[in-house]
């Protein structure tokens, strides 16, 4: 009985596509929300990386260019679509650094802003509570599918951004920066409004009594009860910040080529 041996033969062409384009998800993926964090194994994140960068070629709609004859050539190409994979993983990035706001200002209100632990926002130093809604939202993102608005903006970003292009799109990005910058700033002070109305009402009212009794030390005195009027709030707030967050996070990923 004779055996059929089938062999299939990749062209040069298409495994050179297929690197074009993992120089770009793999860079993107790198600061991917979820899976570019500092805990999350190397080989998971190429892994990953390999994987979108063959489902993105093989739904690919657009033209590949053919490689270049030059080492040079070949180095620009690559290094423009590592470009712009991690402009495009630093945006998600920085939306996900509102948290990171959150979480500073709600410590300074609550006076637990000497309770800091690494964060994998920063991949520093940072409060707890800013960690503790980071991995709130990562889950909440993962379950939701939210995370597939990342992977939609890869596969997207090659009609808005074709290959070495990224120079001509610089001062875009540049906007787009910019832009995702004060969304941060002001999402994250939004998510701490009640924190800071609760925090300056709380002030006032041991401002006064301070001076009432000026021989006591109010503000040392009142604050176990104002870690525990701030875990209350915190408690009351959670659910539905956590959920509008998302809801911006879903807006800012959506709209994040309407500036091109």
């Amino acid at each position: 009985m004779s055996k059929t041996v089938v062999v299939t033969t990749i062209s040069t062409n298409t495994v050179f596509s297929v690197f074009l384009v993992f120089a770009r998800v793999g860079s993107a993926c790198m600061l991917m929300p979820g899976v570019g964090e500092v805990n999350v194994p190397s080989r998971w994140k190429l892994l990953i990386s390999i994987c979108l960068s063959i489902i993105i070629y093989n739904a690919a709609s657009f033209q590949f260019p053919k490689m270049p004859a030059s080492i040079i050539g070949l180095f620009l190409l690559i290094a423009h679509e590592v470009l712009v994979g991690l402009c495009l993983g630093l945006i998600s990035k920085l939306v996900l650094s509102a948290l990171h706001v959150t979480g500073m200002v709600v410590s300074m209100q609550s006076g637990l802003s000497a309770a800091m632990m690494f964060s994998n926002i920063q991949d520093t130093q940072s409060s707890i509570i800013g960690n503790f809604l980071y991995n709130i939202v990562i889950v909440l993102l993962l379950l939701a599918n939210l995370h597939l608005d990342f992977v939609r903006t890869l596969a997207n970003s090659y009609d808005v951004i074709s290959f070495m292009s990224f120079s001509t799109h610089y001062n875009d990005f540049a906007e787009i920066f910019v832009k995702t910058v004060s969304n941060v700033w002001s999402v994250g002070l939004r998510l701490s409004m009640p924190f800071v109305i609760a925090g300056l009402v709380m002030f006032i009212a041991m401002g006064i009594m301070s001076r009432l009794m000026p021989q006591l030390q109010m503000f040392f005195l009142m604050l176990p009860a104002q870690i525990a009027v701030f875990i209350i709030i915190f408690y009351m707030v959670i659910s539905s910040s956590v959920v509008w967050f998302l809801e911006q996070y879903h807006e800012i990923m959506a709209g994040l080529f309407g500036i091109f």
